[in-house]
């Protein structure tokens, strides 16, 4: 009866089965890009002095966080206060992000790309600081994007990548909402 004990001869083989188990097992699932769209963003918010994300899965939450934290920045051209967007919330949910308290004008957030892993909806997003020489509002801001995406009962994760931004102006101040 051979001994329990892995000889030399079946170390090779067995390095190379638990290499192709640890792939398959630890190894992490492939990202799967998920649709999404940006229903709200502004310079100014109460998002609070820290950056920050909110997941709103139903109307009410949605509307405690609208009222809350965001009405307050979002006015349409005439100056009126903006109602929170609808969304079918059966199908989808809203991802906030807030970028925290910034010195000045300038600052702005915008979502490049949702992915799903696994459980794991990702959402990457960029704030833009304003570049060298741009003329800025000089008031406390604090920026903020909403995005609708599928509905999903697993955890979100947001990552905020900080970049100065190339040129003064927003590239497109149609989706300031």
């Amino acid at each position: 009866m051979p001994h329990p004990i892995v000889t030399v001869r079946r170390l090779p083989a067995m390095l190379v089965l638990a290499a192709a188990w640890l792939a398959v097992v630890v190894a992490p699932a492939a990202a799967a890009p998920v649709s999404f769209h940006t229903i709200a963003r502004a310079p100014m918010s109460n998002g609070g002095d820290e950056p920050g994300f909110v997941v709103s899965r139903t109307v009410r939450a949605w509307h405690r966080l609208w009222n809350d934290r965001i009405a307050d920045g979002v006015f349409t051209r005439a100056g009126v206060r903006k109602q929170a967007p609808a969304v079918d919330f059966g199908r989808s949910m809203v991802v906030t992000v807030f970028a925290g308290s910034r010195p000045t004008g300038g600052y702005w957030l915008r979502v490049d790309r949702v992915v799903r892993r696994g459980n794991v909806l990702i959402v990457r997003a960029t704030e833009h600081d304003p570049g060298d020489g741009c003329a800025t509002t000089m008031q406390l801001t604090s920026p903020f994007v909403a995005v609708r995406v599928p509905r999903s009962p697993g955890i979100v994760d947001v990552r905020v990548a900080v970049r100065q931004a190339a040129w003064c102006a927003d590239p497109d101040p149609a989706s300031m909402q």
